[in-house]
């Protein structure tokens, strides 16, 4: 999944808490603002709740909320163990994940090649790397942008990284036409590991930090 955040401003007024289940519908309504066109986004609303609630209720997910006046403005989330977090996903939510998506399997049928390939490569893709942890995605909503908000997040989310022992931070986001998001994880200290096409033909940026 990507990534999109500002990277002014110093947020005072607006604290920062993990994610609880009561914030996933604004979360959702975020990542669709946040992330149009995008995949997960194609999946729906109803995929998209499954999928961050498995966030907060999984041992493995890291989630955290940025908050004006007690509602989410902003998220980030990820996991310290990637496998750990899929296996979880599917084995606790694959009927739910099932019946959000079909919706979007029947209007395209190759979202369930992509789905299926998802389900059994991901609970592998991170096995032995116990050290380095995954930032799924980060947004803000449009409308508080441009305030600090993004990189307040990123720095709690590493943090909160760092707390689960976690030596390294890795991340991707699209290549091109992105210019803004890789100048924003370039600046706030990651460094760039290489670049990998998906099967779809996208380009992601890999990148990481230590913590």
């Amino acid at each position: 999944m990507d990534d999109r955040s500002d990277s002014t401003g110093s947020p005072k007024e607006f604290p920062l808490r993990d994610m609880l289940i009561s914030d996933i519908d604004r979360v959702t309504d975020i990542h669709l603002r946040s992330f149009p066109g995008f995949f997960l986004s194609f999946l729906g609303p109803s995929f998209l709740k499954q999928f961050y609630s498995n966030m907060v209720e999984s041992q493995h997910g890291i989630a955290l909320v940025v908050c004006d006046q007690g509602e989410a403005v902003g998220f980030a989330c990820g996991s310290n163990d990637i496998s750990g977090f899929y296996r979880d996903l599917i084995r606790t939510k694959w009927l739910q994940l099932s019946l959000a998506a079909l919706p979007s399997v029947l209007r395209r049928p190759s979202t369930a090649i992509r789905l299926l390939r998802a389900a059994f490569t991901r609970p592998g893709q991170a096995s032995g790397q116990k050290s380095s942890g995954e930032l799924s995605s980060i947004a803000i909503h449009p409308d508080w942008e441009a305030r600090g908000l993004g990189r307040a997040l990123l720095a709690a989310y590493m943090q909160a990284m760092k707390a689960r022992g976690a030596t390294e931070l890795a991340l991707s986001t699209d290549r091109d036409d992105n210019e803004r998001v890789n100048a924003f994880y370039l600046h706030s200290g990651f460094s760039l590991a290489g670049a990998d096409r998906t099967p779809e033909g996208r380009w992601l940026n890999k990148y990481t930090i230590k913590l």
